[in-house]
């Protein structure tokens, strides 16, 4: 079949669009517009060419971008990079590939370059072989990764976070339970936790937890998949500690505590990151939890704050192990403190049972769908 190669002037040539979005079909045609636009403004350090066919129909098309930098894989500069290529399906294996190739082979020779780079997927062996048949050398495999950055955790009072939530105008759902102490069944706590969040509003409930990646903290990844914002709140003991915070917490305040949180010793007064929990949530739901939940639930009620407990077991493993490091007696009982006291008349479920939709009782009508909150100390809430 016969076909001529003409190189593209302009953003606005149609053909040009339409083969992208074919070969890159994910992208908006917008953004494919607007790398156009930059495309053509680096003049002679990029081309396109487009196959036409007998009647004009386009047969498809290349692009390349000239490098004076080294290229990987590459021994010498500058290298020109084919960035995409590209055949309608109806006319493969006709040469119209090595013709564009061509073409591009000699708009880089005339720029000074003896190499064309180009890429593919690990797992492409489709285009992989194809670049081998148009006679690339196969130089380097490498594999890229990424680490999710957790967020700059800030200090700041009572009065400054609440400020904080109340500028969102949202209500906020704090989970709780243990944290470092762990779960005896995870995956259980996990399907607690998402079966709650998904009576909830993502556009108008922030969940809340303690911020730190620990056991309850496994809600942050739940809540970022349903699309919710997400905050924590943690005693300063925690950054003095070096502890990681959870990369799925958009934002996180530190309370300059001298503890954990739960109630003061000796008195029915909420310590400072405590109280911060409870001043700014609408909503706390426990699933299990030791002596912190307890007490941050007890003061919830006092302040006329809706709870919701969820029975869960610590890891058992870890209760014998800190309990043996103390000196004390093998644990036998794992359900936390929170329990002995609302576990009592609740909807009391294992947590190796699957969790209801129902699990706890009824979500509180003040929070259409409740929202989060975490805390305990790091062995266990």
């Amino acid at each position: 079949m016969a076909f001529r190669i003409t190189r593209c002037a302009s953003e606005a040539d149609p053909h040009w669009l339409g083969l992208r979005r074919k070969l890159w079909p994910n992208v908006p045609a917008e953004q494919h517009r607007d790398q156009m636009r930059l495309a053509v403004a680096r003049g002679g350090n990029f081309a396109a060419f487009i196959a036409h066919g007998d009647e004009r129909e386009p047969l498809g098309f290349a692009e390349a971008l000239l490098h004076q930098e080294a290229v990987p894989g590459c021994e010498s500069t500058p290298a020109a990079v084919l960035e995409g290529l590209y055949v309608v399906p109806g006319h493969r294996r006709e040469g119209v590939a090595r013709r564009l190739l061509a073409e591009v082979g000699r708009w880089a020779r005339l720029r000074g370059c003896k190499e064309l780079a180009s890429d593919t997927a690990l797992d492409n062996t489709l285009a992989q072989q194809a670049h081998l048949s148009m006679g690339f050398v196969e130089t380097a495999r490498r594999v890229y990764f990424r680490r999710p950055l957790p967020p700059v955790g800030q200090e700041a009072g009572i009065v400054e976070i609440r400020a904080h939530f109340s500028d969102k105008g949202r209500k906020v759902v704090t989970f709780a339970g243990y944290s470092a102490g762990g779960y005896e069944n995870p995956a259980a706590m996990i399907g607690h936790a998402r079966a709650v969040m998904e009576e909830l509003d993502r556009r108008t409930v922030i969940i809340n937890a303690g911020g730190t990646t620990a056991g309850i903290g496994a809600v942050y990844d739940i809540a970022k998949s349903l699309g919710f914002s997400t905050t924590g709140i943690v005693s300063t003991l925690a950054r003095d500690r070096g502890l990681e915070l959870a990369p799925g917490a958009d934002t996180v305040f530190y309370v300059k505590d001298v503890a954990w949180g739960g109630f003061v010793p000796g008195t029915t007064n909420l310590t400072p990151t405590s109280a911060a929990i409870v001043q700014v949530s609408d909503l706390i739901v426990a699933i299990g939890g030791g002596a912190i939940v307890r007490d941050e639930l007890l003061g919830a009620q006092r302040a006329g704050r809706a709870i919701r407990f969820i029975a869960a077991d610590r890891n058992h493993r870890q209760a014998r192990e800190r309990a043996a490091a103390d000196g004390l007696p093998a644990p036998t009982d794992f359900k936390g403190e929170a329990w002995v006291v609302f576990g009592q008349g609740a909807t009391r479920r294992a947590a190796t049972e699957s969790p209801p939709a129902d699990a706890g009782g009824p979500m509180p009508a003040a929070v259409s769908r409740p929202r989060s909150r975490r805390g305990g100390d790091p062995a266990g809430g």
